[in-house]
């Protein structure tokens, strides 16, 4: 939903419905905030651990919650609901060499519809979450070809999708690449930050810059979100490995169980 407002830039924000699907680690426990469940994870060996019921990750020799992920609800449309991570929740390259690549070949991609998917939802959510037709449109502005269109059950936004087409506007974003989106500020999880992600500092409200799927005036970069909102077409070398990872995914109504929570309001982009 648009809301008007003449202080937003472009004199409006977004309002999303959102919903809790999936789980993936993301706060960080640490022994000022709760001493009783630090100490017991400290004791444990291996990577991964469950205390009354709540499943903990080890990252770097630290404890991380896997808490639901909260995603916006993007578009609905023939039965399934198009749902956008509501945070960064993880930071990898999107391809590990420097070379020419878009997304039909990307790393990224693969860690996406693998890794990523194992790890955040289980067998009967898995079953839930259709395959996706995939475009992959030139570079709005340098005409960069970005590869063929793909079939995945996940995925990352386009240029296209974020700002420079209808379909962006219907999914919540500024039809403007050089405007202070607050829709498109997002903020970066504990875990994300422990795997590399650039956390901004207060005067942005810790956002992070994100991947985009689209190529930038070379093969060998890609198109990001900046932490003010802002799109940088020109674009980032494929392998920079500090950039937030903002999984997007299409699940079948119906299918798996959806839990609402609040609404969500665009970030204000400082």
């Amino acid at each position: 939903v648009r809301v008007a407002d003449e202080a937003a830039p472009g004199g409006s924000y977004t309002v999303w419905n959102a919903v809790s699907f999936g789980h993936y680690p993301q706060t960080e426990v640490n022994r000022a905030d709760d001493a009783e469940v630090y100490a017991a994870l400290a004791a444990m060996d291996g990577n991964k651990a469950n205390l009354d019921g709540v499943e903990y990750v080890r990252r770097n020799d630290r404890w991380f919650r896997c808490d639901a992920i909260i995603w916006r609800v993007l578009e609905v449309e023939d039965g399934t609901a198009l749902l956008m991570a509501n945070q960064c929740l993880d930071s990898v390259p999107f391809h590990r060499t420097f070379s020419d690549v878009g997304w039909e070949d990307s790393d990224l991609r693969k860690w996406l519809n693998d890794a990523f998917v194992e790890e955040a939802f289980t067998q009967t959510e898995r079953r839930g979450i259709a395959v996706s037709t995939v475009h992959n449109d030139n570079n709005y502005y340098f005409g960069t070809g970005c590869g063929s269109g793909t079939r995945d059950q996940v995925f990352i936004l386009s240029e296209e999708e974020t700002f420079s087409s209808d379909k962006a506007e219907r999914y919540g974003f500024a039809r403007s690449d050089a405007a202070a989106d607050g829709g498109r500020c997002l903020s970066v999880t504990d875990y994300a930050a422990a795997c590399g992600a650039w956390r901004a500092g207060e005067e942005t409200g810790g956002n992070c810059f994100w991947f985009l799927r689209t190529n930038g005036y070379t093969q060998d970069n890609v198109v990001y979100v900046g932490e003010k909102g802002y799109l940088y077409n020109r674009g980032i070398s494929v392998t920079c490995s500090d950039a937030g990872i903002v999984p997007v995914i299409r699940v079948q109504l119906g299918y798996c169980p959806l839990i609402r929570v609040e609404n969500i309001k665009a970030a204000s982009a400082s």
